[in-house]
């Protein structure tokens, strides 16, 4: 029987297998309704075809939490929605984020340095070791305190507290001749 013709339940049971012929049977079934559904919520279509893959990607990593109680287009659905909700929450914290340095900064009237755009900040958050930009997004796009941080990064308070700090002076390294108040 071909994978074409099999039922979803035993393309799924294949997807558990790590079966790649199964799991891009179920993405050939499944992409195009929930890229829609993250375009929906993201208003970008590459933004939302990068949603659709690591959802589909969180899905098969995860295949074994489904437990067939409710259909698997709504399982991946949830999945998809989720990841797009939280996609859209990053975007309107980093815009945020650009914003506050942009005001900070033109509060100094006698800098000779300009301002980061908002694609500099990424970028040079984007350059940095993952455990910083992972510290730094948390603490300063997600609002995690450092209670919550030590629970996530799994640290002790005194190194969350020092991971931090060298984070942001890796990204003042980064961003030098960028004008910036303390983080």
């Amino acid at each position: 029987m071909k994978l074409k013709d099999k039922k979803v339940d035993e393309l799924l049971e294949l997807c558990k297998r790590n079966h790649a012929q199964a799991q891009m049977e179920v993405y050939d079934r499944y992409h195009q309704a929930m890229f829609i559904t993250a375009l929906k919520i993201v208003h970008n279509k590459m933004d939302a075809e990068d949603i659709m893959q690591e959802s589909f990607l969180t899905a098969f990593n995860r295949i074994d939490q489904y437990k067939g109680e409710n259909n698997f287009g709504g399982w991946l659905k949830q999945i998809i929605i989720r990841k797009s909700i939280q996609h859209h929450r990053d975007q309107k914290k980093e815009l945020k984020l650009v914003e506050e340095l942009k005001t900070q900064t033109h509060d100094e009237p006698f800098s000779e340095t300009k301002s980061p755009t908002h694609k500099e900040l990424l970028n040079a958050l984007d350059d940095l070791n993952p455990r910083y930009k992972n510290a730094l997004s948390l603490m300063y796009l997600e609002g995690y305190d450092y209670e919550e941080l030590t629970e996530v990064l799994q640290l002790n308070y005194g190194s969350c507290r020092t991971l931090i700090s060298r984070a942001k002076e890796q990204l003042k390294l980064k961003m030098k001749g960028f004008a910036f108040q303390e983080l």
